[in-house]
């Protein structure tokens, strides 16, 4: 027999089903008895309007019967089950081995690394389709505590701020601002931005920024703004950038495609700030220049591979047509870059691989500081 309630009949409202299973069998021809009895639960709540659900099963399975044996007095005596002293417990500690899993039965599997990374997924998926819901809300944005103050040999003291502004259907207005008290420059970026609850995205900008040229950031910008404001260290070496770009990826595939085309105006920077102590080191000479950028991506998002590693790649190639500010022939380079991420955890902790590796080609002997790897 195996039977369930309707809603109406379950007082917990939180409460999604409960289903009970339960088999009998019929043992030495004459006694129909259990054999297998199951109960499941489902419960639902919700957090940040993300639905969570959780299953309490429990499951019996009934063999060996003797029928009609008898149970004879002695069965209930004895002596009295009391807690042992403490020092008889520690001479006789409890006699466990091995995994605390082992005791789960075969048709039971465990939650895996990549059952949780795909719950992940699945909630962030859900968290936008709810924000992409609201018809309009308006809230202030930053990526990072950075892109609040920071401190560079070029802008020095920087201030700044964003708002992210959504008119529905998952359409939203994304516009940021910084300005440098040492440089005297404003420079920001507007976007309008179509969004999936899937996590596909399409994006139309505009910008002016000072990029930095490394294909990997060599420090956490906070730390470098403190050494930079005291020591006169500073580790990002930028260059002036205004573009207008189309860009757009595309979300719930093992490997996630993306793209960038852009129209971009180079320019080289000069150091502007100066420190509590010590003396900044110039700045990179970018060349002056404008140009086409096309770029393709793939990205795996960590997960399981062989021998229990967690693997991670980005593998981007760049497709660059410049030309000088100056009356120059036109120039052509391809920039591939892959990122590989490799880690596995060993008991309490965890073993990381991180390597970076890019290049650049093209038909003339120089090249474009600001593309350099």
């Amino acid at each position: 027999m195996a039977f369930s309630f309707t809603r109406a009949a379950l007082i917990d409202k939180d409460l999604e089903d409960v289903s009970v299973v339960l088999e009998n069998a019929l043992i030495e021809g004459r006694f129909w008895l259990p054999r297998r009895q199951e109960i499941e639960i489902r419960r639902t709540g919700s957090w940040l309007d993300y639905p969570a659900r959780g299953i309490i099963r429990g499951r019996w399975e009934i063999c060996c019967y003797e029928v009609n044996r008898g149970t004879p007095a002695s069965f209930f005596g004895g002596p009295e089950i009391v807690l042992a002293p403490p020092a008889d417990r520690a001479a006789n500690p409890f006699p466990f081995t091995g995994h605390v899993l082992d005791s789960l039965p075969p048709d039971v599997r465990a939650v895996t690394d990549a059952d949780v990374k795909k719950v992940q997924d699945e909630a962030r998926a859900l968290v936008r389709e709810a924000a992409l819901a609201r018809t309009r809300s308006f809230a202030f944005s930053a990526r990072h505590v950075s892109d609040l103050a920071r401190f560079n040999r070029v802008e020095g003291l920087a201030l700044g701020s964003g708002f992210l502004q959504r008119v529905g259907g998952g359409v939203a207005v994304a516009a940021s601002g910084r300005y440098g008290f040492s440089d005297k420059e404003l420079k920001g970026r507007g976007a309008l931005e179509y969004s999936t609850g899937a996590g596909s995205r399409l994006t139309l900008a505009a910008e002016r920024q000072y990029r930095d040229v490394s294909d990997e950031q060599e420090t956490s910008l906070v730390r470098n703004t403190l050494a930079a404001q005291e020591f006169a260290s500073d580790y990002t070496d930028t260059y002036d950038v205004r573009s207008v770009s189309l860009s757009g990826s595309l979300a719930r595939l093992r490997w996630r495609p993306s793209f960038d085309l852009s129209y971009e105006q180079h320019d080289s920077l000069s150091v502007h700030a100066r420190a509590a102590s010590g003396r900044f080191q110039p700045t990179i000479p970018a060349v002056p220049l404008h140009e086409v950028r096309f770029t393709l991506a793939l990205d795996r998002p960590t997960s399981l591979t062989y021998g229990g590693y967690e693997l991670g790649v980005h593998l981007a190639a760049s497709g660059i047509g410049q030309q000088n500010a100056s009356p120059a022939p036109r120039r052509d380079f391809l920039r591939p870059s892959i990122t590989i991420d490799l880690q596995k955890p060993f008991g309490s902790s965890r073993v990381l691989l991180h390597t970076v590796g890019a290049g650049i080609f093209g038909g003339s002997d120089s090249l474009p500081a600001q593309h350099l790897v």
